[in-house]
């Protein structure tokens, strides 16, 4: 990896040099323009480049520029940030002059919380914004890639599933919704997260407390990710801009995943043949499917081939390795391209912007592709002496996903068994070749004579014949009117109609082994030996429909007034929103594309299966119907106050009712608050530090929401259609699920934040340190119910938890001159704990914790929300192998009693299943054009459980683990492993105390270098007295470059136990015209 790493800076540093340029000193001059003194410390940024100058004491300031167009942006804390168009060479020094924030706040730095837009200096809450220019930094089609490692206090979770994959300072709930709120260009966003076009965001903020997101209330609970689109300007020439990157993959490796070798496997197999295992398998009235080794045993036993002949098939199979025919015919290199294009500009009366982007993937198993078309319009008009302003947007998205290869979901032995680890896909010419499934082969060929269809499986001839595609078509329209009748008042009504319709279709033709395998089974022969086809001959077609549309609108007063030192903004109103979805899923026999026909069965009737008639069953129809409707309505309030610049007050009110939550009118409400603090003490007459010239302390509390929209407070049950083998056949019933609960109220996450921010002199250093604490109360738990009352348990409110961290953000300017440095430090910590938890769940259930998924939790009161578990362990038994736990103090085998005696306190415990100490550090270098930009990731204070050889399911023949080599064979292996032996026959309870015992228990704490970014810049092309073309850059990024440093001698990644971690190298080209 050096070595790649090394050639490749060097020739990214030798290629993007070009041709050389003249380089021109230019200097300046910012002044405050109430005074006209100089302004000492403002900062003087050169726009698409890394050229950064902080002014000394007289204002002044200085710059090395190849001769082209720029743009200088000027800011300083307390004004207004100026923008200067330059030409270089330049013929007089540049004065600049900053108008100061209480005349002009247009262009100060400001953060968005989906109703209103606040400059950073006035608020009291917890906000993290990430600007255009750090989202850019890094090469990805979506957006929620683009934060991780650069966005205090979120952390994504590779390991988790989706609907666990991102966390805002923790997780406050157990089984209601985990994942923030997500809001773009001011309304909460209903679809994917991943449909959304990162070339066409200018700016994400996260909202952290009560103070940040409780205007956003029972939606608010897991935090906010606001999202603010580009637009155009007003006053702003047209302006195009492109950007087109193309990013490449490492390739898959199969031999990561530490599954067991051939020969290993062949050894299990030869075992259990002696141990008669198969021989139920081999005298099958299903016909079972056997494997070329079993079937090798089986003929020698039987005589039909000598010892010798079967020693050299033997050795054939332990030399197939079938990862190596995944690698080959299976795995390639991903590759990923994505173009963008933007137009925008506007004059004194409306600006517009319009953007179209287009993404493909060609994905790391062959055949499979995605395509993505985004655009974007939005135009925005002031009427009547700019007293009113009408805007609209459209959004167009649209995704297409082709899976024609099933990869490793297609390489099943049977059922959810996976092949056998010596299967060939092909031979040494690349021709497919058949593996068994589902079925024995001297079977298969006896079907073939009979005249059915061939029921042989061949991976590779089937890729192409069995196809999944989804595609979906999303639509948005944003429509906005602001009347302001006068300069301190504004009315707003907006209005956002959302659809997406989303077509699902698994095609597989007459050739798929899909249909082939379903026609067989329902294929029926009559007593003159033709065949009847209840299942048609034919293509089967699968398909599914998701339409979903939502209304949201929205109503907003606006009341602004400055009088001397005092300053009130105050915003009030209601939003309503109604969101619908349908699906439909149905199959269709006998599909022919071509005539777009179909052939009718019997879904009535049960048929025998053609591998043993004396099952038998219904056609499977694949039909079903789904509706949701889901509606808010919401009251909301928001207000200001900020005196002389020093101190600022800020409150916030919302009430959403629904009908899912109580019996009683006054139930289906909740009211959700914050108040917030901020002390600006840098502007106090007795702060005279001039080393730090602002100092702000901040202080929020308040209460944010969630919801459980499975749960209701009358009973919840689910109805379903009684099957034709029932006691009620087709007849519909329902299966209760909670019981009434009149009771039932909104989950709420009180949150407490206390912060300090800072920055030096000439912003040699900066950042925020915050404290938070979250409890969550009255959250929807688990909750035992006695026997009498047929019911187990049900949900409701009966439990809380308690958070606590530190979000630390540390920026710093370590050198500035023609070579610049700047770095940043995000320092996160997240401790969560349960503090209240009514049901003692099962110890088998809380040994799972942290699995891969994560999945369901089972929490216990005390202990963190995922807390990892395991069984104390006594090592290996030196006689036999057998692994040992404790029993009454002592070591001992006795595993069904170990497991039966342990309760919580008899466990070890070992911390949290996620990271509780998580960050990065970013170092920034620029000279001239170049700059290079490297992202060093760490997560820290958690634990996982590593995978290991599970005799219970080896022993029933199915492929495990490579530690199966590891295992203890002879005495004193005990010293050199913890692998334990191989048990006379399969023992659940054997494999539970060695699968969660502490020995499998890994610490992941591991610092990752994350990334490379290198950029350059060329000069400006002149075009007459306009610049033809500005900010030309090409840029190259390098994601994933490995692990630098682990606590774990576990030869895998932390985070990629089952696939490796794939580098990823970008090339781009971006400009503006």
């Amino acid at each position: 990896m050096k070595k790649f790493l090394f050639t490749w800076l060097v020739g990214a540093f030798l290629i993007l040099q070009g041709p050389a340029f003249a380089q021109e000193i230019i200097r300046g001059t910012v002044l405050d323009q109430s005074t006209m003194e100089p302004l000492p410390g403002a900062t003087v940024r050169v726009e698409g480049a890394q050229n950064l100058e902080i002014t000394d004491e007289n204002g002044q300031f200085s710059l090395t520029l190849s001769e082209g167009n720029y743009q200088l942006t000027v800011s300083f804390i307390g004004f207004g940030t100026q923008t200067v168009d330059l030409s270089i060479p330049l013929k007089e020094e540049i004065r600049i002059v900053l108008v100061p924030s209480d005349m002009e706040l247009q262009g100060v730095e400001v953060v968005a919380t989906g109703y209103q837009e606040l400059p950073k200096e006035r608020v009291t809450g917890s906000f993290v914004s990430v600007d255009e220019e750090l989202l850019n930094r890094s090469v990805s089609p979506d957006i929620l890639s683009r934060l991780e490692n650069v966005t205090s206090g979120l952390l994504i979770n590779p390991r988790a599933g989706v609907e666990d994959r991102i966390s805002i300072r923790g997780k406050s709930t157990f089984f209601a919704n985990s994942q923030p709120l997500i809001v773009v260009d001011n309304f909460p966003y209903d679809g994917p997260l991943e449909n959304i076009n990162p070339n066409d965001v200018e700016q994400v903020t996260v909202l952290r407390d009560a103070a940040a997101a409780s205007i956003w209330g029972a939606r608010a609970g897991n935090g906010v990710i606001v999202i603010t689109t580009k637009n155009g300007r007003y006053n702003q020439p047209l302006k195009v801009s492109f950007n087109a990157n193309t990013r490449l993959f490492e390739k898959p490796d199969a031999f990561y995943a530490q599954n067991m070798s051939p020969a290993d496997f062949l050894e299990v197999e030869e075992l259990l043949y002696s141990r008669n295992f198969y021989n139920s398998a081999l005298n099958s009235r299903n016909q079972d499917a056997i494997t070329p080794g079993v079937e090798l045993f089986h003929a020698l036993k039987n005589g039909e081939i000598t010892q010798e002949e079967a020693d050299r098939q033997l050795a054939f199979l332990r030399a197939q390795d079938l990862r190596q025919d995944i690698n080959r015919y299976i795995y390639q290199p991903q590759l990923d391209q994505q173009y963008a294009l933007q137009v925008s500009g506007g004059d004194q009366r409306q600006r517009y912007g319009i953007s179209l982007g287009y993404d493909q993937s060609r994905e790391n198993i062959q055949g499979n592709d995605r395509h993505r078309i985004t655009f974007k319009g939005n135009q925005e008009f002031k009427f009547w002496k700019e007293r009113l302003t009408f805007s609209n947007q459209i959004a167009l998205i649209r995704n297409k996903a082709t899976t024609r290869n099933q990869g490793l979901n297609g390489l099943i032995f049977t059922g959810l068994t996976e092949t056998y680890p010596y299967a060939r896909l092909a031979d040494a010419q690349g021709n497919p070749l058949p593996v068994v499934r589902n079925f024995r082969q001297r079977f298969v060929q006896e079907a073939a004579q009979q005249g059915l269809l061939n029921w042989e499986y061949f991976p590779l001839k089937d890729i192409g014949e069995s196809v999944n595609s989804t595609t979906s078509n999303e639509f948005r329209w944003t429509s906005a009117l602001i009347f302001q009748p006068l300069k301190s008042l504004s009315v707003e009504l907006s209005y956002q109609y959302w659809a997406n319709n989303q077509l699902g279709e698994n095609f597989n033709s007459p050739e798929s082994y899909f249909s082939r395998n379903l026609i067989n089974t329902y294929t029926q022969i009559r007593e003159d030996g033709s065949l009847v086809y209840p299942v048609p001959l034919g293509a089967i077609l699968n398909r599914n429909s998701n339409e979903g549309e939502s209304h949201q609108f929205r109503s907003l007063i606006r009341y602004s007034l400055k009088t001397g030192n005092h300053q009130l903004n105050v915003l009030g109103g209601f939003e309503a929103k109604d969101y619908q979805l349908n699906s439909y899923s149905t199959r269709y026999y006998g599909y022919s594309p071509q005539l777009a026909s179909t052939i009718p069965v019997d879904y009535l009737n049960p048929y025998p299966f053609f591998y043993n008639p004396s099952l038998s069953q219904v056609i499977p129809f694949g039909s079903g119907l789904g509706d949701l409707t889901d509606r808010f309505l919401s009251y909301y309030g928001n207000a200001g106050y900020t005196f002389d610049n020093k101190v600022d007050l800020t409150a916030s009110f919302r009430k959403d009712q629904s009908n899912l939550f109580g019996v009683r009118a006054n139930q289906r409400g909740v009211p959700l608050y914050s108040l917030g603090l901020g002390w600006t003490i840098s502007e106090m007459d007795f702060f005279k530090w001039d080393q730090l010239p602002f100092l702000k302390i901040r202080s929020s509390y308040g209460y944010n929401g969630n919801i459980d929209k499975t749960l209701t407070g009358e009973t919840t049950a689910l109805f379903l259609t009684s099957s034709f083998f029932g006691f009620n056949p087709g007849l519909p019933y329902a299966r209760i699920l909670n019981p009434p609960y009149p009771d039932l109220s909104w989950e709420r996450i009180e949150i407490v934040n206390l912060g300090l921010d800072f920055e030096s002199k000439n912003a040699r250093l900066s950042g925020s340190v915050e404290y938070y604490i979250k409890n969550g109360v009255d959250l929807i738990a688990d909750t035992q119910l006695p026997p009498s009352s047929g019911l187990e348990s049900f949900r409701g409110n009966s439990a809380n938890t308690r958070g606590t961290g530190w979000d630390i953000i540390l920026n710093s300017v370590n050198v500035q001159r023609s070579l610049t440095w700047s770095s940043q430090l995000l320092f996160s910590t997240n401790r969560e704990t349960v503090t209240r938890y009514l049901l003692e769940e099962p110890i088998s259930s809380v040994l799972s914790n942290g699995g891969v998924g994560f999945g369901r939790v089972y929490p216990v009161e005390g202990y963190p929300l995922y807390a990892m578990f395991s069984y104390p362990w006594a090592g290996l038994n030196p006689d036999n192998g057998n692994p040992q736990g404790f029993l009454d103090g002592s070591p001992s085998e006795d595993f069904t009693a170990i497991i039966r005696e342990s309760g919580i306190n008899d466990l070890v415990f070992h911390g949290s299943a996620r990271p509780t100490v998580f960050g990065a550090l970013r170092n920034t270098f620029a000279w001239k054009g170049l700059s290079l930009s490297f992202n060093i990731s760490y997560k820290l204070g958690y634990y996982y459980r590593r995978n290991s050889v599970l005799y219970n399911s080896l022993l029933r023949g199915n492929p495990g683990h490579a530690d199966y080599a590891l295992r203890w064979q002879n005495p004193g292996d005990e010293q050199i492993t913890n692998v334990p032996s191989i048990p006379g026959n399969p023992n659940l309870n054997r494999d539970n105390l060695y699968r969660f015992s502490e020995v499998l228990v890994e610490k992941g704490d591991h610092i990752r270098f994350q990334d490379i970014n290198v950029t350059y810049r060329f000069a400006d092309f002149p075009g007459g007295k306009k610049r033809m073309l500005s900010n030309l850059e090409i840029y190259s990024y390098i994601n994933n470059l490995g692990i630098l440093w682990k606590a774990s001698d576990d030869p895998l990644d932390p985070e990629f136990r089952n696939l490796n971690p794939m580098r990823s190298f970008s090339l781009g080209l971006r400009g503006t015209f």
